[in-house]
């Protein structure tokens, strides 16, 4: 004999499946330092370009040219979504350039040196005209590839989200970043901030998801602060006697918040917004399916799947 299910079909409240997008929020950081090291063989390596007005120039081969820049990131808290440093290309027509953008190690001083010697600000030889890198060239670590393509006179960005967001972990780590070019050509030089053209300078854009509340009524949350874009778990309280718990109501699939299970006690909630959330209850009754599966206290009006057992 062949098995068959049955499906006993009492009442069922069904929630549609939405499409939504947690907000966020976008801010920069304009470049604190910046300057360039430069080595030819010896040539150029004791000379500070902290203060030059002409093009910090990105290249590596017969001519070492590496671009540092920093920022001031300490106002920056929690996870972020999206950093990315943006710079103007001067002079190169189109050009397609791996670099590797690290975290620097080492602080260092910017200087007031126009390709001179200063004495007072970071060189190929040195981090602050005195006192030399542990290698020459700078102190840096965990270097993220990149393929860059600028064109004269226009901005592009690279991703360095993984770095910032070390910076906001590691309190007082910032000590700037380095970009290196893998070649010597393709190339290129960017906008220094003591240029005077009143071209914007290197800059930091910074995306981070918007601060949002959650407020559970009849259930407790996971502890705060939320921010758009959370999954943040939920539970109900326990029922008073003679009830059993029925369903999540409020912003459980709209624009503020979906949430995973609304039939379940404990579930979980993705914040889109400022979103409320409670928890119901109802009176219990108990569903007994002798040779098959679906028995369980239940809220009435509520439908239950019910399934036969296979036939033996």
């Amino acid at each position: 004999m062949k098995s068959r299910a049955l499906v006993l079909t009492i009442v069922f409240a069904a929630l549609l499946a939405m499409s939504t997008t947690a907000l966020a929020a976008t801010s920069t950081l304009t470049v604190q330092k910046d300057t360039m090291l430069y080595d030819s063989g010896g040539s150029w390596a004791d000379k500070n370009y902290g203060a030059y007005v002409s093009g910090l120039i990105c290249r590596e081969g017969g001519y070492k040219n590496r671009i540092m820049l920093e920022f001031d990131t300490s106002s920056l808290s929690g996870t972020i979504a999206q950093a990315t440093v943006y710079m103007r290309n001067r002079w190169t027509e189109a050009t397609d350039a791996n670099v590797t953008v690290s975290r620097l190690t080492q602080a260092w001083a910017e200087g007031t040196g126009i390709g001179t010697v200063s004495g007072d600000g970071a060189t190929y030889l040195t981090y602050d005209g005195t006192n030399n890198w542990a290698t020459s060239g700078g102190d840096y670590t965990d270097g993220l590839s990149r393929t860059v393509t600028t064109m004269r006179g226009a901005y592009f960005g690279i991703d360095i989200t993984s770095m910032v967001q070390y910076w906001i972990d590691n309190g007082g780590s910032n000590k700037g970043l380095i970009i290196v070019n893998d070649a010597e050509v393709p190339n290129f030089d960017i906008n220094p901030k003591e240029d005077g053209s009143g071209v914007r300078a290197a800059y930091l854009e910074i995306v981070t998801a918007e601060a949002v509340t959650l407020t559970v009524i009849s259930g407790t949350a996971a502890a705060g602060p939320y921010s758009s874009g959370d999954d943040v778990a939920i539970t109900a309280d326990a029922p008073a006697g003679g009830m059993i718990f029925d369903q999540w109501t409020g912003d459980v699939a709209n624009a503020n918040g979906v949430v995973d299970n609304v039939l379940a006690s404990s579930a979980s909630i993705n914040l889109l917004a400022d979103a409320t959330v409670t928890a119901t209850y109802g009176t219990g009754f108990t569903l007994t399916v002798i040779e098959g599966n679906g028995s369980g206290d239940y809220v009435a009006t509520r439908e239950i799947p019910i399934e036969a057992a296979a036939a033996t």
